[in-house]
């Protein structure tokens, strides 16, 4: 039997968010072959490896966790504060892997899998280093780097890797070199390194594999010219739904259309206790809710709730205070500060 080997990089904190990656392909697949998932970490305690075990009720699968120090990529560079060095693990996949297996998928954990993950793997990636997606802001990247606007750069948290070709050029060595050469420009971390030493060689694999959040922003300013089909697709019927930057689905004020579809599956992992408290959060939101506002140094506001309805609203502006209580406003004008 042929298998399919999906590979995450992560730290624990991130153990709930990969159960639920895990659960979305276990609940979308259906194929013969057997599903193998690898986690390369730095630690991940006994009591959560047994926790994404209890996974198989759903479909059965095999998991290799490899242990591995934060030293070994102790030299790449972090900007990014939402991002851990976890990232650049996935650098060391072709090392860490066993030889013998000669492709695997790597996905991030901020995403969810909603087609048959086996249309994703059967993708040829013979003669190429790796197969992945375009990435949304290519163009910003691609200035960044210095490649030619119409580049191809792609999003890295969706990759499909050709493990040999990867050994055969030294890939680890390759991305301390080009770190070590382009220090400078370098800033989306580990995509950038991989898109620097990889671009030549990879398959543009299609939008719906690697769908981001701000496309779902602003779907006109990325994609001018996509049809109205393909949209419509987007939409409707992507393959995987990938949270990227700081909106991700468990943040209260993440605002995508697909929020609803991660809860789901979260709900389904052995970490659903923090699902219900997701719950009650939302219907406390409903029934109470503030919101503050800090417009400048000199005007402000907030706002109370209840039921969706405007209790309350405060708002100070120069020197002019006004309280609106159920739709009766007051102002008052106060002292300027003669110091200011």
């Amino acid at each position: 039997m042929q298998n399919i080997d999906i590979v995450f990089s992560i730290d624990e904190n991130y153990i709930k968010h990969c159960a639920t990656v895990i659960v979305s392909i276990l609940k979308n697949t259906n194929t013969k072959k057997k599903i193998r998932f690898h986690i390369i970490t730095e630690f991940i305690s006994e009591r959560n490896r047994n926790k994404l075990l209890k996974l198989k009720k759903i479909k059965d699968f095999d998991l290799f966790i490899y242990n591995i120090s934060k030293e070994k990529v102790s030299e790449f560079p972090m900007y990014r504060d939402w991002i851990s060095i976890a990232c650049y693990y996935r650098i060391l996949i072709p090392d860490i892997l066993p030889p013998d297996i000669k492709k695997c998928l790597y996905l991030d954990c901020d995403l969810i899998c909603l087609k048959d993950i086996e249309e994703l793997w059967n993708y040829d990636i013979d003669n190429y280093y790796l197969g992945a997606v375009k990435d949304i802001a290519s163009e910003h990247y691609n200035k960044c780097l210095g490649f030619p606007k119409d580049h191809d750069y792609y999003n890295t948290g969706v990759m499909l890797l050709n493990l040999n070709k990867l050994r055969e050029i030294n890939f680890f060595d390759k991305c301390i070199k080009y770190c070590e050469l382009h220090k400078d420009i370098v800033n989306a971390q580990d995509q950038d390194i991989i898109n620097g030493v990889l671009c030549e060689q990879c398959l543009m694999l299609p939008l719906i594999w690697n769908i981001c959040t701000s496309l779902y922003h602003n779907i006109t300013k990325h994609f001018r010219n996509l049809d109205s089909s393909k949209k419509e697709e987007i939409y409707k019927n992507p393959g995987i739904v990938h949270f990227v930057n700081i909106y991700k689905p468990w943040v209260w004020y993440t605002k995508h259309p697909f929020k609803d579809a991660y809860w789901k599956y979260f709900a389904l992992t052995p970490f659903k206790f923090e699902y219900f408290i997701h719950l009650v959060k939302k219907v406390l939101m409903f029934v109470v809710k503030f919101e503050k506002y800090q417009n400048g140094k000199k005007t402000k506001s907030l706002d109370f709730y209840l039921f969706n309805y405007n209790v309350l609203s405060y708002q100070k502006y120069n020197n002019i205070k006004e309280v609106k209580v159920f739709g009766i406003i007051k102002q008052k004008k106060t002292k300027r500060n003669q110091n200011k």
